[in-house]
């Protein structure tokens, strides 16, 4: 089975998403126009925590060594979704890769009636962590 790996990042009780691109190559990109946490593929011979690392990376500029942690996974359609997040210090602004148009802080609580496409996984995994942090 594929994996795909995410990663939340969260300061206070706001996390960051970024609204995906609609079409890439010509090709419609999945969940286009959502917002979203950095998702993307473990490649091949990748474990999913480097890949989490380099999706991060790749789609926010923000270059890490620690910090990122496995929290759940669930399955959709033919493939694994493991959950990242990261706890950081500050607000940031990512500088996005071409899968995104734009990105902000949202307030955690916002999310239950997010006026904006998004997964409902995402937001479902995005509070269940929620509630085990001590904010």
């Amino acid at each position: 089975m594929k994996q795909n790996v995410g990663t939340a990042v969260f300061y206070n009780n706001s996390v960051l998403l970024a609204k995906r691109i609609t079409h890439y190559k010509g090709d419609l990109v999945n969940f286009p126009g959502y917002w979203s946490i950095f998702c993307g593929a473990v490649e091949d011979g990748e474990t999913p925590i480097k890949a989490a690392y380099r999706e991060l990376e790749e789609e926010t500029g923000l270059p890490l060594k620690k910090g990122i942690n496995f929290f759940t996974s669930f399955i959709f359609q033919d493939y694994e979704f493991l959950f990242h997040t990261l706890e950081v210090d500050d607000f940031f602004t990512p500088k996005l890769c071409v899968e995104h148009t734009e990105s902000g802080w949202f307030d955690i609580n916002s999310l239950a009636n997010f006026p904006y496409d998004i997964d409902d996984n995402i937001v479902r995994c995005i509070f269940e962590y929620n509630k085990t942090r001590d904010n």
